[in-house]
């Protein structure tokens, strides 16, 4: 009997071993499906500036001390600079290198949310989370990102799960290796210091009130701004001038309900399923969890009367800890509908079920990201969310570049360029296509272009007021030469 129940726990183990490599080879065929594209999409703004600007630094110290805006995210560009010099003999300056390091670090987050978290969620509420968020839209922004966003999500989501074991063990191994997740994830991205006050919060919901002030959870409470301090000490300076710079959204509210609808729109299928266990969430057991989880989903709302407002995107790695929340209710509908009598589903077929939901809602919601970016943006700020400027095929400087190219013989005359243009994009696509970068002229912080060079070219946005450059620029005659969407080409006589 014995050898029975050991060789049938042998064939259960295989069998799940199998199941979650065809899960895990699910995840990355819809993971490329939807993100390829965007894989081979032009630099914008900021991912350009992050190359030409801080991965070209000599070595990690100059990165390091570089630190005037927050756009340089420090272990992020480390990270990159020596990826592309590592690859730079097969693959060269080209844009897939610089986007495969966040494409893998994306795939690793869907991995660790089959691993690490698997045993706390269970293997199929473990697998249809991360389909979900892999079939969303923010995944597919920021899994092709040449930013650190997606390495601090993953980051923030290994610290949380290093937080859970060194509340339940108590071991030194994972105190070690929350320092380190925690260090890393703050010397990526500072904001993503909200993040671990989700994980402070989250504890405090498993936990009596009288054991707040236990040694492990104070080591988890201090860890995080202890190695925030610890990372920018150095360059304290750079990085409170940095932190004062007024960026960000001229409304609270219309950023409040980006950062919000946002999440909502990416795990939408899960969360009306999770409606199945609400009435759980009221039961004397759960309350308390229940209301520290709600504070943790209320936590944006500390910024709403600051002028301007945070980017939404400044809130992606407190994502970790809202998606795990999610999860831990998917694993409760899980259990209360597949004892329902009058649904009698399966776990099984209720998974197959809920992935063919997911894989559709994932198409259809990409199929329809402008709509979606309309209607919740709407030009009030930067789209971090849904159909962002930079990931539609009207942004193509690559594709201007070529255009200018032809039509010069490839001697092109002096080019200005729009703040709102996204300069940057030009130079570093001017360089990989052979142009010389010092053709191109365009304001910034610390200079202002004062007049144009005679029949030169201009390179205006959408978003610019063509009368206001005549005007400023005193131009007599601009002919535009060509509309490429976002984009538009113009010939400039004085």
């Amino acid at each position: 009997m014995t050898n029975d129940t050991s060789a049938m726990d042998k064939h259960n183990t295989k069998q799940l071993k199998l199941l979650l490599l065809l899960a895990s080879c699910l995840l990355c065929v819809m993971m490329f499906f939807l993100s390829a594209s965007a894989l081979f999409r032009d630099m914008w703004f900021d991912e350009a500036l992050t190359i030409t600007t801080y991965t070209t630094r000599p070595n990690i110290i100059r990165i390091y001390f570089n630190y005037l805006i927050p756009n340089n995210h420090i272990i992020y560009t480390i990270f990159l600079k020596y990826w592309v010099e590592l690859w730079k003999p097969v693959m060269g300056y080209n844009t897939i290198a610089y986007r495969l390091p966040s494409f893998v670090f994306g795939f690793a987050t869907l991995v660790t949310i089959l691993t690490c978290w698997r045993k706390r969620l269970g293997n199929w509420p473990a697998f249809i989370t991360a389909l979900c968020f892999s079939c969303s839209l923010p995944f597919a922004i920021y899994a092709s990102a040449v930013r650190g966003y997606m390495l601090c999500f993953l980051l923030v989501l290994l610290a949380f799960d290093a937080a859970l074991r060194l509340y339940q063990t108590g071991k030194l191994k994972y105190a070690i290796y929350y320092c380190a997740m925690t260090l890393l994830a703050v010397g990526t991205i500072p904001s993503s210091l909200i993040a671990f006050v989700g994980i402070v919060l989250y504890l405090m919901g498993k936990t009596a009130p009288k054991k707040y002030f236990t040694p492990r959870h104070v080591t988890i409470a201090i860890i995080p701004p202890l190695a925030l301090i610890i990372f920018y000490l150095p360059i304290i300076g750079m990085f409170i001038n940095s932190m004062s710079l007024k960026e960000g959204w001229a409304s609270s509210w219309r950023s409040l309900i980006t950062i919000y609808a946002g999440f909502i729109v990416a795990m939408l299928p899960l969360i009306l399923f999770n409606l199945a266990a609400f009435k759980q969430l009221f039961i004397k057991k759960h309350i308390q969890q229940t209301i520290f989880n709600t504070v943790i989903f209320l936590l944006p709302l500390i910024f709403i009367f600051r002028t301007p407002a945070p980017f939404p995107r400044l809130f992606f790695p407190l994502w970790p800890i809202w998606i795990i929340i999610i999860a831990a209710g998917t694993k409760h509908a899980c259990t209360i509908i597949s004892k329902t009598k009058t649904v009698r589903l399966s776990p099984m077929a209720l998974t197959i079920t809920l992935t063919a939901v997911i894989l559709g809602y994932g198409i259809a919601s990409n199929a329809n990201r402008d709509r979606l970016s309309t209607a919740i943006v709407n030009g009030k700020g930067l789209d971090d969310y849904f159909s962002p400027y930079y990931m539609r095929p009207s942004f193509a400087p690559s594709k201007i570049i070529k255009a200018i190219k032809k039509e010069t013989n490839n001697q092109p005359p002096p080019i200005y360029l729009s703040f709102s243009s996204s300069p940057y994009s030009f130079i570093f696509h001017g360089v990989t296509l052979g142009l010389d970068k010092n053709i191109w002229g365009f304001d910034n912080p610390d200079y202002k272009i004062r007049q144009l060079m005679p029949n030169s070219f201009a390179i205006l946005s959408s978003r610019d007021n063509p009368q206001k450059f005549i005007k400023r620029f005193k131009v007599r005659k601009m002919t535009l030469i060509k509309d490429f969407g976002f984009h538009q080409l113009y010939y400039i006589e004085l």
